[in-house]
């Protein structure tokens, strides 16, 4: 995948990738989904961004949908 939107500007920030699940439940049974989230850092890699540059957050999956 080569994106001509993506310039060498781009190319010197991190890419974020925030996987998002809201429910416990959604973390347990929507696995294909959570997958799916965890492969756009390989498209970030494809567009040409360095392993380094990708930051993936996840540290609040299953959290916020269960928050009163």
């Amino acid at each position: 995948m080569n994106s001509d939107k993506v310039k060498a500007t781009h190319l010197r920030r991190n890419a974020f990738v925030y996987i998002r699940q809201s429910t416990r439940h959604q973390v347990l049974q929507n696995l294909e989904s959570q997958q799916r989230q965890y492969e756009l850092t390989q498209v970030a890699a494809t567009l040409g961004y360095t392993a380094e540059q990708v930051i993936i957050i996840d540290d609040d999956l299953g959290v916020s949908g269960e928050r009163p």
